[in-house]
């Protein structure tokens, strides 16, 4: 029988949510486990920033790249950006191209293609630049 006398009922799901963990904590070094990295720098994000991963050679360190990601990456000195932390570098599969990770972060070069339907100023910003780059509202 129940005891439907107490506060909370047994039957009543228990709505209390513990404290997150707001601390940055990276448990697998994965592609860097063999380069001999504390575990105090593994977890700091100042050292997370300042070991991006940034250019051509350190993807192909790592990963298994398309020839479309090659060249994507190779633009980016000029268009696009690219840079990404080791923790969620982790978490790109190395040989799938598909990996929606991956996707996110590894630019391709269908993506410096402009596109004849495609708006050269979709947001009407560029007559309020007082210079070229700087958008004044």
């Amino acid at each position: 029988m129940k005891n439907f006398s107490s506060p909370t009922p047994d039957f009543m799901p228990d709505t209390t949510t513990p404290e997150p963990d707001k601390s940055f904590k990276s448990h697998a070094p994965g592609y860097w486990r063999n380069e001999n990295i504390s575990a105090d720098d593994w977890n700091s994000y100042k050292w997370q920033l300042k070991n991006r991963v940034t250019s051509l050679e350190e993807m192909e360190k790592h990963l298994n790249l398309t020839p479309e990601e090659r060249e994507g990456i190779l633009l980016t000195g000029s268009k696009l950006a690219m840079a990404v932390t080791p923790h969620f570098f982790n978490l790109i599969d190395k040989d799938n191209p598909a990996c929606p990770i991956r996707r996110q972060v590894i630019p391709r070069v269908e993506e410096s293609h402009d596109d004849p339907e495609e708006m050269a100023d979709p947001c009407g910003e560029d007559s309020h630049m007082p210079v070229p780059g700087l958008v004044h509202r």
